[in-house]
């Protein structure tokens, strides 16, 4: 920034100095005079070198602001992806959870089932074996009265 200031006071002093010199080359101009331009045109070089400056500020303020807002966007992306990203690993853990809870609920309908099975073949059998002594009392019983 500083040589592109140079630059530009460096080519405006070199217009007014050639157009003052043409001036007094010609006699058209007093020595007085000249001062008094030189001054106009050393003010005049002055205000376009603040204008260029304040055209150059601005334009960094812009692309800072610019790099700023970019960098903003970023980190709001990366945000929304590590959201994104941790939605997807409590909703896998929870499913996973509740997979594990379905097998255990199947696992113990299946013993519960089992239990019934064997409780009803125990029953079943207890009750054969009564049947089976009750006849055979009722047998004996018929045999006596005859």
């Amino acid at each position: 920034m500083a040589e592109v200031n140079a630059t530009i006071e460096a080519r405006l002093v070199k217009v007014v100095q050639t157009t003052i010199q043409d001036k007094c080359d010609d006699g058209s101009l007093k020595r007085g005079m000249a001062d008094d331009i030189e001054k106009s045109v050393i003010s005049q070089v002055d205000d376009q070198v603040n204008s260029s400056m304040v055209k150059i500020v601005r334009r960094k303020v812009k692309e800072e602001m610019t790099k700023r807002d970019l960098a903003a966007d970023i980190v709001g992306r990366v945000q929304v992806k590590m959201e994104s990203r941790l939605d997807e690993m409590v909703g896998s853990n929870i499913k996973e959870k509740y997979a594990a809870d379905d097998i255990v609920g199947c696992v113990q309908l299946k013993v519960e089932s089992r239990l019934d099975e064997i409780i009803g073949v125990k029953i079943k059998e207890k009750y054969a074996a009564d049947d089976i002594l009750l006849r055979k009392i009722l047998d004996d019983t018929k045999l006596v009265k005859n």
